[in-house]
């Protein structure tokens, strides 16, 4: 889905960089298996940049309402800003290591976008699945991206790359 831009008083907030596009991982030969490159369509869904609307609260501002055929959410300002950062993180996941969650997604915790919040993760939420496309051979679409405290992982959590999950998927 292509998000359109969201007006706010005489501010524009450009959702273009949310647009749906394809990735590519290419795997080297080995062996007698010859190179194999996989096209990822990522499509990014709007809480990426709103939050839970809160009715009744006193931050709720119908301004600041976002919609689409599901649901409305709230435009919010520090996800939309973190979300300027995800094209080019999402262009380098390939050897980022993915976790699995209890409902069935991923999730990758990544850098501070400001680069400077060593405490802070942006944690990039996303299910992937095969297509079977001329563009793409997997989708990837991500549910939710948004800063939270940097967890302390225990040791039996094992993840695996992104790249190790889309073989996973593929050979499913």
């Amino acid at each position: 889905m292509k998000w359109e831009a969201k007006v706010i008083g005489e501010t524009v907030y450009d959702m273009s960089h949310l647009h749906p596009c394809v990735i590519t991982m290419t795997w080297p030969a080995k062996g007698e298996l010859p190179e194999k490159t996989v096209g990822v369509a990522v499509e990014y869904s709007m809480h990426c940049f709103t939050a839970a609307i809160s009715i009744g609260s006193a931050i709720y501002d119908s301004a600041l309402q976002y919609q689409d055929s599901k649901e409305t959410r709230q435009f919010h300002l520090e996800r939309y800003e973190h979300s300027k950062a995800l094209p080019a993180l999402i262009q380098n996941l390939s050897d980022r290591l993915c976790y699995t969650t209890p409902h069935r997604n991923y999730f990758i915790p990544m850098p501070h976008p400001d680069g400077v919040s060593e405490h802070l993760r942006l944690f990039v939420y996303f299910v992937l699945a095969k297509r079977r496309r001329e563009d793409a051979d997997l989708t990837m679409y991500i549910e939710s991206a948004h800063c939270k405290e940097k967890p302390k992982l225990g040791r039996r959590v094992r993840g695996c790359s992104f790249k190790e999950l889309c073989g996973k998927i593929l050979r499913s």
